[in-house]
């Protein structure tokens, strides 16, 4: 057994735990009632411990709270549906707002992808940084920073640009990150930390 593989069992096997002793409680009311079951905490599906096969189409994932991009670190099961695609939606647009925060910052090595104009209208990729001296470096790169394969020229096309008509007027547009998703991603960290904490009572306390 791997080491995720035993963190999965582990964390399945206290949840679980702590599911079934809630569920003693009158209020409490579960159809289907399956012993050694665990809850999604953000979909509120049931999954068994089958779901743990990794082979399984929703199987049961290991968390990275925050994420791992951010240095958190795997403390939590969510379905895989649920990790996928709403996890790592919010979490890229809270990285790329943290990421424009520092580059607005003039933090030294911030670094942020942007668009560069010349005024012959081509434009290319490109990412621009805060340098330690105060100054701001351009960073040009042969097939752009995610280029596709009919854009792969790009470079090439920029330097004969500049070659013929010099530098001239440049605009510069940077790309930033989806307005309010940042803000669902730390409410989405905030729900998943108090859930480490307290379980499936903070759970059934809110629903």
């Amino acid at each position: 057994m791997t080491i995720r593989e035993k963190l999965r069992s582990k964390l399945f096997k206290k949840y679980s735990y702590n599911l079934d002793l809630i569920k003693k409680y009158d209020f409490i009311n579960l159809e289907p009632n399956i012993p050694k079951s665990y809850i999604c905490p953000l979909c509120i599906r049931l999954f068994t411990e089958k779901d743990l096969d990794q082979a399984v189409k929703n199987c049961l994932t290991l968390e990275d709270i925050p994420p791992k991009s951010l240095g958190g670190k795997p403390i939590l099961l969510t379905c895989k549906e649920c990790n996928n695609e709403s996890g790592t939606k919010l979490d890229e647009q809270l990285r790329k707002k943290l990421i424009f925060d520092e580059f607005n910052q003039k933090v030294p090595g911030s670094q942020v992808d942007a668009k560069m104009t010349f005024a012959s209208s081509l434009s290319t990729s490109c990412a621009l940084s805060h340098r330690g001296d105060g100054g701001l470096s351009v960073h040009l790169f042969k097939n752009g920073l995610k280029a596709k394969k009919g854009k792969r020229k790009c470079f090439p096309r920029v330097v004969e640009d500049i070659r013929e008509n010099g530098f001239g007027e440049i605009n510069f547009s940077i790309k930033t990150y989806k307005q309010k998703h940042h803000e669902i991603a730390l409410l989405r960290i905030a729900y998943l930390l108090a859930f480490v904490k307290f379980g499936y009572s903070f759970l059934f306390s809110i629903c």
